[in-house]
C-alpha cells in the first residue's frame, strides 16, 4: 500500500469518526473559557515570552525522539510490527506484542459510565477486553526495553478518553488522575509487568553496553495520544510500587 492510499484511508476513517462524534458533543452545554467584563468588546491580547522555556538539544536526542515517534505511529498499523521491520528500520529486537498474549478475562476490563458525558458514553459500542494494544522491543546498544502503547484508534479508546472523572492515584491521597486512563493502565500493567521484571531482575550489569553507557538494564515507555497517557501512568505505577524505580523512563 503506497503513502497516498494510507493517507486517504486515514482521512476517511477520521472523517467518519468525527461525523459520528460531533452531534453528540453538540449536546454538551458550552463552557466559556474566557471571562471578560460586559463593557469590553474585544479580548485583550497578551504577549508572553517563552524563550526561557526553550533549551537547545543534541542531534542524538532529536534522532531518539524521531525513533520514538515512528514506533508510536507503527502501533496504528500492528501488522507492520515484525522482527524484520524493527531490525531493518531501528536495529531493535521484537520481544512481544499484545496480540501474542492470551485473551483477558471478561471481568478484567469494563470501563465505567462517564459523567458528565454519560449520554455520549452510553451511545458507544460495547468495549472490547483489550484497552489498548502495545508491543515491546529491546535495544541491544543501550540495554533498554521499550514498551510502545497504541493511541486512540477505536471507539473503545474514545470511551476511555471521555471517562474523565478524577480518581485517586495508587495510595496517594492528594494525587488524582484521569479515571479511564488509570483503569486501562491497571489492566495493561498486569500484562506488561512480567516483561519488565524479566528484563531487569537478576541481570548482570558488569559488562558495558554497546553504546559505552553504564550497562544498566533500563525500561522505557512511549506512546501517542491516549497511549502516551497510559505510558506515563504505567511508568509512575512501577516507580510507586518499587519495581526498579531508578531504571524507568517515560
Amino acid at each position: 500500500m503506497d503513502i497516498w492510499s494510507i493517507f486517504n484511508e486515514t482521512a476517511s476513517r477520521t472523517k467518519s469518526m468525527v461525523e459520528k462524534v460531533i452531534p453528540q458533543i453538540q449536546q454538551i452545554p458550552a463552557i466559556s473559557l474566557i471571562s471578560t467584563p460586559s463593557s469590553q468588546t474585544d479580548h485583550e491580547v497578551v504577549s508572553v515570552d517563552i524563550s526561557n522555556c526553550i533549551l537547545p538539544t543534541s542531534i542524538e536526542e532529536v534522532k531518539r525522539l524521531r525513533k520514538l515517534s515512528h514506533l508510536s505511529s507503527m502501533c496504528y498499523k500492528m501488522h507492520q510490527i515484525t522482527p524484520y521491520n524493527l531490525r531493518r528500520l531501528h536495529n531493535l529486537q521484537l520481544v512481544v506484542s499484545s496480540f501474542d498474549l492470551p485473551a483477558l478475562p471478561s471481568s478484567v476490563f469494563t470501563p465505567p459510565p462517564v459523567s458528565p458525558l454519560s449520554n455520549f458514553s452510553s451511545s458507544l459500542p460495547t468495549p472490547t477486553l483489550q484497552p489498548s494494544h502495545w508491543f515491546a522491543v529491546d535495544d541491544p546498544n543501550s540495554r533498554t526495553r521499550l514498551f510502545v502503547i497504541q493511541g486512540s484508534d477505536s471507539w473503545d479508546h474514545w470511551r476511555l478518553n471521555f471517562t474523565v472523572d478524577p480518581v485517586l492515584f495508587e495510595d496517594l491521597r492528594r494525587v488524582k488522575v484521569h479515571s479511564g486512563a488509570y483503569q486501562a493502565a491497571l489492566v495493561l500493567l498486569r500484562q506488561i509487568e512480567p516483561y519488565v521484571r524479566q528484563h531487569v531482575e537478576g541481570r548482570d550489569d558488569e559488562s558495558p553496553a554497546r553504546d559505552g553507557g553504564k550497562g544498566i538494564y533500563k525500561v522505557a515507555f512511549t506512546g501517542h495520544s491516549i497511549g502516551g497517557s497510559l505510558a506515563i501512568l504505567i511508568a509512575l505505577m512501577l516507580r510507586r510500587r518499587g519495581l526498579c524505580p531508578d531504571r524507568i523512563q517515560a
